[in-house]
């Protein structure tokens, strides 16, 4: 979350340093009025940018647990494994992912049932949880619907 928060914040400094600099660029007969509508679209403009690419990386996408917990077969639990080591937005995330999925790469190979997965998922959680100081919960006790 940390890097989402430093993310924006970098792009809205950056989108302001822009615009407060787009007046020295223009000559100085440049009328103020036309100034400020044309900083006012660019604002927009940027706006929608930064909006976009906030959107399209860190919502419109589907990293999180539960998706991982909601694969039921071995295809569809590999294929979310492997967009999650290539895609997922957070890039220490990713590399934590990645290294996880190659500790435990002969489970995931060995995945043929619909308990496999739900047995993979939930070590993969315990895993992270484990790492990061938080509980880790025994098999029976987190059985998803």
């Amino acid at each position: 979350m940390v890097g989402k928060i430093k993310d924006q914040s970098c792009s809205i400094k950056i989108n302001l340093l822009f615009i407060y600099n787009v007046s020295e660029y223009l000559p100085k007969q440049f009328p103020k009025q036309m100034l400020l509508w044309a900083n006012v679209w660019l604002n927009i403009f940027l706006i929608s940018v930064v909006f976009t690419y906030n959107f399209t990386y860190n919502f419109a996408y589907d990293y999180d647990w539960d998706r991982l917990h909601s694969c039921r077969n071995p295809e569809m639990l590999r294929e979310t494994v492997v967009d999650y080591c290539e895609n997922f937005p957070c890039e220490d995330c990713r590399v934590h992912f990645q290294e996880m999925i190659e500790q435990f790469k002969t489970q995931l190979s060995n995945c043929q049932s619909e308990r496999d997965c739900m047995q993979f998922t939930w070590m993969l959680h315990n895993t992270v949880n484990k790492r990061l100081g938080k509980q880790q919960l025994h098999f029976d006790e987190c059985l998803w619907d």
